[in-house]
């Protein structure tokens, strides 16, 4: 096939070579358009009401497994440090062992709420995987609108604190507007206070 095509293109000659690379730029460009086509009908469908359900849902489902996998590290805990015997002699950074246990049966139980949301945010994906592209895209398109609108953290102070700088308090176009409206309350109160009085 190769020596077939390269006898082609020498009959040719160099002159109607040209016409390749924009036969080339022209299949590219065809792709993009193809590609650019097919994007809205599959990321766009989710519109945004429904996507901040969605993220006001997987919110809550993240905060309940929190509960049991917080119950699971206790019990996991307390079933080990809390069944070893306790040498009353033996210390450890000036406590003795059975405060060591208590503590380390109560980290257990903190460790268990802390990778609670990691995981409930893995089964509420896998329960919603049909749409997983969909709230993929909108989640970028929702980041992107609050990097470009929210205040710049250098402004912040203990009196004047940053008002939920990463949108997580935004379950609808309710609070999207409410956010957008602190956002720009923090910025005159900023304003106020870094302006010299005459």
């Amino acid at each position: 096939m190769y020596p077939v095509l390269g006898s082609g293109l020498s009959r040719l000659g160099a002159g109607n070579a040209k016409i390749f690379p924009s036969v080339f730029r022209s299949v590219k460009n065809v792709r993009m358009y193809a590609s650019e086509r097919e994007l809205p009908k599959t990321t766009t469908t989710l519109d945004w009401p429904t996507f901040l359900k969605l993220r006001k849902s997987r919110r809550r489902f993240e905060t309940f497994t929190s509960i049991p996998t917080a119950v699971l590290g206790l019990g996991v805990g307390s079933s080990y440090f809390m069944t070893r015997a306790v040498d009353p002699t033996v210390t450890m950074m000036g406590l003795d062992m059975f405060t060591i246990y208590v503590l380390a049966t109560i980290a257990s139980g903190a460790f268990g709420w802390l990778i609670g949301p990691t995981l409930g945010r893995q089964v509420w994906t896998l329960i919603n995987r049909k749409q997983a592209n969909q709230i993929a895209y909108r989640e970028e398109e929702f980041y992107k609108h609050l990097k470009k609108n929210r205040v710049v953290p250098s402004m912040e102070s203990y009196s004047n604190p940053i008002p939920d700088y990463y949108g997580e308090k935004i379950f609808s176009l309710w609070d999207y507007r409410r956010w957008l409206r602190d956002q720009k309350a923090y910025v005159q109160r900023s304003f106020l206070r870094t302006t010299p009085k005459k």
